[in-house]
């Protein structure tokens, strides 16, 4: 069950990359004496919790890591004893605490989630806690609750953000009657509001309706900072940047808008060519890939903006280097070669088939053009399919527990330039495996080829038009 979609698109970027919309700031630069953490750190003292809890969360691992390297466990210490309070208060609230469950109503369990969440863990009620089974229960046993940590922190080394992957097993009992209880679940945390609050949440729950009843496996998730509704759209722009050149002052290789439609749960991504003609706001008519080095990112924004009709909620970019290094530091990309390559400008050479490509390969294969039949649009396409790619490589690995998470995130904020922050990239990459990468949908806006005085264009046509003014209306790419 989905609940968001901003965060695929982060970690589709480094060719891709993402956030939390809304009031998002620009990430100080990794290792920045002199940055202001945008997060107040937590204090060392524990919140005291909305209702003591009855039973104790065991952290059975706690970690954490930022630009600057892993965290030592003495920093970490503090937090994990308040996020291990505040798990420990939820359990308490929605499944031990009869006094606390207010038959049924549980309404002090939503003050530990932040603002943006209660509406939609309200709903979640069921999987959250013991939903209607409160009103007969009379006791709950509970042996197994625990849960494993990961942080990440800020550039002052400050931990700002936690995913803690919880195990929750329980009997509840109504006279000689008996029912078993079991949740796993994966929580988003950030500090908020003076107490480690939950921003985001994928749970997988078997609790009954009735106490004589088997119950049947269910799932609930919300990815964090993220809209319940409205499409959200990300920017993923390629710069050309030469090693001696800065990215935000090339011309730009590559052009994706990701749209994410979290009520399908779809992600659509339509990659325009870099050669297409069209009006760059102050500068007259040129092609788009001439905005970057005009004006940064913020006019490629903008120009992208006019010519699709579609409003850009945060962009990311990279250059040849920063992809490579952020596709080396994930340990590669999982992709299926469509047909075979040889490039000798690009220096790619592939067979088709399934492959595994560390950053030189990926971005040979996002480069190459020349022996395409339909060169820079056939180009485009391939660097869509590296997109979807990430996001399978990063769903796969994510189901072996939440390490993948902070390293993706700190690879894309060493290696990109975007206007989210480095906690607001970490929980986009969180809502990743809530989606199906399999199902994402990748286009590129058609057009013929021109010459305007002895360049060569490409002109978009009415079928581009079309398909901006379908994602532009709910960020899916019909048909």
């Amino acid at each position: 069950m989905l609940a968001s979609g901003r965060s695929l698109a982060v970690a589709l970027v480094f060719a891709f990359a993402l956030v939390t919309l809304g009031a998002c700031t620009t990430a100080p630069p990794p290792g920045d004496p002199t940055a202001t953490p945008s997060t107040t750190a937590p204090p060392t003292a524990s919140p005291s919790p909305l209702v003591p809890p009855a039973l104790e969360v065991r952290i059975a691992d706690a970690r954490g890591a930022g630009a600057a390297g892993e965290i030592a466990p003495e920093v970490l210490a503090g937090a994990s004893d308040q996020i291990g309070a505040t798990l420990a208060t939820m359990f308490t609230i929605g499944f031990v605490d009869r006094e606390a469950w207010e038959g049924g109503a549980f309404t002090s369990l939503f003050r530990l989630f932040e603002a943006d969440v209660r509406d939609r863990a309200h709903r979640d009620l069921e999987l959250l806690s013991l939903g209607p089974l409160a009103k007969v229960v009379e006791g709950v046993r509970v042996p197994v609750a625990s849960a494993e940590l990961r942080f990440l922190a800020n550039a002052a080394g400050r931990p700002v953000v936690a995913i803690a992957d919880t195990q929750f097993v329980a009997t509840a009992r109504a006279g000689d009657v008996r029912a078993e209880l079991a949740q796993t679940g994966r929580f988003v945390l950030r500090w908020s509001e003076g107490a480690w609050r939950i921003a985001g949440y994928d749970v997988a729950a078997r609790i009954p309706s009735e106490l004589d009843r088997r119950p049947s496996p269910s799932d609930a998730a919300f990815a964090p900072g993220l809209p319940a509704t409205g499409p959200t759209f990300l920017l993923a722009i390629g710069s050309d940047a030469r090693p001696s050149q800065a990215v935000a002052t090339a011309r730009a290789d590559s052009l994706h808008v990701i749209g994410v439609d979290p009520r399908s749960g779809v992600v659509s991504i339509l990659g325009i060519p870099r050669d297409t003609w069209t009006p760059i706001p102050g500068h007259g008519t040129d092609k788009i890939n001439a905005s970057l080095m005009l004006g940064g990112p913020e006019l490629v924004v903008e120009t992208v903006e006019r010519l699709t009709g579609i409003e850009i909620d945060a962009y990311a970019l990279t250059g040849f280097a920063g992809f490579t290094q952020a596709v080396s530091a994930i340990h590669g990309i999982d992709i299926r070669i469509p047909y075979a390559i040889d490039d000798r400008y690009a220096h790619a050479r592939f067979r088709p088939g399934p492959a595994h490509l560390g950053g030189k390969q990926a971005l040979a294969f996002a480069r190459a053009r020349h022996d395409l039949k339909d060169g820079d649009f056939e180009r485009s396409r391939n660097q869509g399919r590296l997109l979807v790619a990430m996001a399978q490589t990063l769903a796969r690995n994510a189901r072996d527990g939440t390490g993948p998470f902070v390293r993706w995130a700190l690879a894309g904020a060493a290696a990109i330039r975007t206007d989210l922050a480095l906690e607001d990239l970490f929980e986009m990459l969180v809502a990743v495996p809530m989606f199906d990468p399999d199902a994402m949908r990748n286009e590129v806006a058609p057009g013929r080829l021109a010459m305007i005085g002895s360049q060569s264009v490409v002109r978009l046509d009415a079928r581009a038009t079309a398909m901006f003014r379908d994602l532009a209306r709910d960020g899916v790419l019909d048909g």
